[in-house]
């Protein structure tokens, strides 16, 4: 018996695909806590986590900032986009918070 993901690959790909897509979750979060990054709880909604990643993004956004702050900026801005890349996303933020 074969199981198939909504995109119509077969079940045991989907699972493989939803391990390998854990496993790079849990590397990319290495400690790092994506709902502090983005000042919101666990229990926020999609539309809170948006709201607060739109407004972090433009705050520390490099083309937004002094010449003296870019490098840090920079370094934020990638951290902010991280964890809306993780929360964002549903599927990923429930991998994330199993781990």
């Amino acid at each position: 018996m074969h199981f198939a993901d909504p995109r119509g690959r077969p079940g045991i790909l989907f699972f493989s695909g939803l391990m390998a897509e854990g496993a790079k979750i849990q590397n990319m979060a290495n400690g790092k806590d994506y709902y502090i990054i983005l000042g919101v709880g666990k229990s926020a909604s999609q539309e809170e986590i948006k709201q607060a990643y739109r407004k972090l993004a433009r705050e520390h956004h490099p083309d937004m900032v002094d010449a003296a702050n870019k490098e840090s900026a920079e370094k934020r801005f990638k951290e902010i986009n991280e964890a809306y890349q993780v929360l964002g996303d549903e599927q990923k933020r429930k991998m994330y918070d199993q781990f």
